[in-house]
């Protein structure tokens, strides 16, 4: 009977092949890491230019220029924009009192070198979901609090305000409604785990004609989606104008000054 005889490593191999592994490792970490890192931030850009797409497509069907706590129309008060003309109560208000100051989506909240805006909580009124508004239609996690649909047209709940209907046109797309959603859920967080964020406070530049300066009407911000990015800290003011990241935060400018 033939044995056929194993050949043991020795020492001396299992050196030299320890010794060659280490240094294809030392050489193919950066560049494994360099590529997560990048694949990383593209995706985020990508994330935040749909977020800035989707809330486009949004103020175009509903001709709001604000996200609203409760976009419910209301019974008397027309457009809810001080013109007292209309009081058959076919669009929602949009005083200061009813919008939506920060829109966020799932994830961590990130960190920030000093007190900021980005970071507020989400209380269902001032700070809300995205999602409520461009997925599920239910502001402040409310059905209550819906945009008016198609299916509210129908019964002619614009009937008397003609500033939110577009009659010329006809058909199903003739009056403004939301007509989402406009993204698909969950609005998932940044690469990092953090939550994207949009300072839509600053959504239209007509809110105060009268001041225009005024903090709260558009001239002087600029409207962004943010990602904290991956040092996961956000280093970009809330309310600027000719608004640029800071360090390495990652921001798509929905509204420069201008309504989208």
């Amino acid at each position: 009977m033939n044995l056929q005889k194993t050949k043991n490593w020795s020492l001396i191999e299992l050196t030299i092949i320890l010794t060659v592994l280490s240094i294809l490792c030392a050489i193919l970490a950066p560049v494994i890491d360099r590529f997560v890192r990048n694949a990383k931030v593209v995706r985020c850009r990508e994330d935040v230019q749909a977020i800035g797409c989707a809330i486009t497509m949004f103020i175009e069907d509903t001709a709001n220029s604000y996200f609203l706590r409760d976009g419910t129309p209301w019974e008397t008060g027309g457009a809810g924009r001080g013109d007292s003309a209309f009081t058959g109560g076919s669009a929602p208000n949009q005083d200061k009192s009813n919008r939506v100051d920060l829109l966020v989506s799932d994830g961590d909240i990130p960190e920030a070198h000093d007190v900021n805006r980005w970071l507020e909580p989400v209380d269902y009124g001032k700070a809300d979901f995205l999602e409520y508004h461009l997925v599920t239609n239910t502001p402040g996690h409310s059905g209550g609090n819906a945009y008016r649909t198609p299916s509210d047209l129908v019964r002619g709940a614009a009937d008397q305000d003609p500033m939110f209907a577009r009659y010329e046109s006809g058909g199903f797309n003739s009056e403004f409604a939301w007509r989402g959603p406009y993204m698909t859920a969950p609005i998932d967080p940044d690469p990092w785990g953090n939550r994207y964020a949009v300072n839509v406070k600053f959504l239209d530049p007509c809110a105060n004609t009268a001041n225009h300066t005024a903090p709260w009407n558009g001239f002087e911000e600029d409207v962004v989606i943010l990602s904290a990015g991956p040092d996961e800290e956000v280093d970009t003011c809330f309310d600027e104008d000719g608004l640029t990241p800071g360090d390495d935060d990652i921001l798509y400018t929905l509204s420069g000054n201008s309504r989208p």
